[in-house]
């Protein structure tokens, strides 16, 4: 994996009812070992984030997108330089009439590895931290926080542009935007053109009634390795970005029958997609049970279940009978308080 460009850039908003300033470099900057860890930090962090959006990007729009110039960079018209400039400029152009104060980096970045091309863009908020100086005082110093992303967005350039790929463009696009600076990331989506058409929901609900209908000709343990196996392959595909294929999954979950489980769904279940990017904080519901309320919260593998965990459907109770220990010392503590406390009341009295 090779980094061929790259281009940093600042986006500042100062108030809510201020425009935002930005700033463009003089020239490009190599890339050496120190930009090589960042990118590779940046995009380990941005393949693992769950949640992200799966789309293409619109290349013709009522105002200027990003598109268009991503395109005609890719089949060499425009310089690099010019295309982040531009970019830089409408994502501007979005954001000035928000509510929202920010101070970030862009971080763009155009690798290749063998045939494929990406094109990535990170926008990270900036962070402070304090350093010693030469006279023993502090100074804060303004520093690059890859954990502090707030919107990243991945382009496939040659299944997004090359029209022998075509089919392929439904989720060329990859984005994701962090809760507390959504309003940063919409900002960007809007200035792309990016337009979700996979539905992970959706995917994710046939991935779990595909588990759920196999695994009921299973025994209980078999069934729960299953789950737990599935669950686990998924996760993986997603923490590399990559979608979850069929058959793939089917080969991970029995090598000696690799075609059994895509030859159930396939057959079973007609409608459901070859290719699919499911939801693994959903999928986990399949491996564990959570609920809170009325001052209680549970969360336990479905692993233990009529193990150490017995639920009585008929009186509405549940039983546990392996109490992990910090809970045990807890409550061992809280009665023994309790307990020293009644005695406390009863001797007064």
């Amino acid at each position: 994996m090779a980094i061929r460009e790259l281009c940093i850039q600042t986006l500042e908003k100062f108030a809510e009812e201020e425009p935002s300033q930005i700033k463009n470099p003089d020239s490009l900057p190599p890339s050496n070992a120190d930009v090589d860890s960042v990118y590779h930090t940046l995009r380990r962090l941005f393949a693992g984030k769950a949640g992200k959006g799966f789309g293409k990007l619109h290349m013709q729009a009522e105002h200027t997108v990003v598109g268009p110039w991503i395109k005609e960079w890719y089949e060499g018209k425009i310089p690099f330089a010019s295309m982040t400039k531009n970019a830089l400029g409408a994502i501007k152009e979005r954001l000035d009439p928000v509510p929202l104060v920010t101070q970030s980096y862009l971080m763009w970045v155009h690798d290749q590895q063998g045939e494929a091309r990406n094109l990535f863009l990170f926008i990270i908020e900036s962070s402070v931290t304090q350093a010693i100086t030469s006279d023993l005082t502090l100074e804060p110093i303004e520093h690059l926080d890859p954990q502090g992303m707030s919107f990243g967005i991945r382009l496939e350039l040659g299944p997004l542009f090359d029209p022998a790929n075509a089919e392929n463009k439904e989720d060329a696009v990859t984005v994701y935007l962090q809760k507390s600076m959504r309003k940063l990331g919409e900002a960007a989506c809007h200035a792309f053109g990016f337009a979700s058409l996979v539905d992970t929901a959706k995917q994710t609900e046939a991935m779990l009634t595909g588990i759920e209908r196999f695994t009921e000709q299973l025994d209980a343990k078999t069934a729960a390795q299953f789950k737990k196996k599935a669950v686990e392959f998924c996760h993986d595909q997603e923490k590399m970005g990559e979608a979850v294929e069929l058959d793939e999954l089917s080969l991970s979950l029995d090598e000696q029958q690799p075609e059994r489980f895509a030859r159930f769904v396939r057959e079973n279940l007609p409608d459901t997609p070859t290719t699919m990017r499911p939801d693994s904080r959903k999928l986990k519901q399949l491996v564990r049970f959570a609920g809170r309320g009325h001052g209680v919260s549970l969360s336990f593998s479905s692993d233990v279940i009529n193990e150490s965990i017995i639920y009585d459907d008929s009186k509405d109770t549940l039983i546990i009978t392996d109490i992990p220990k910090a809970l045990k010392a807890q409550l061992k503590r809280y009665l023994s308080q309790q307990g020293e406390g009644s005695e406390s009341d009863g001797e007064e009295g």
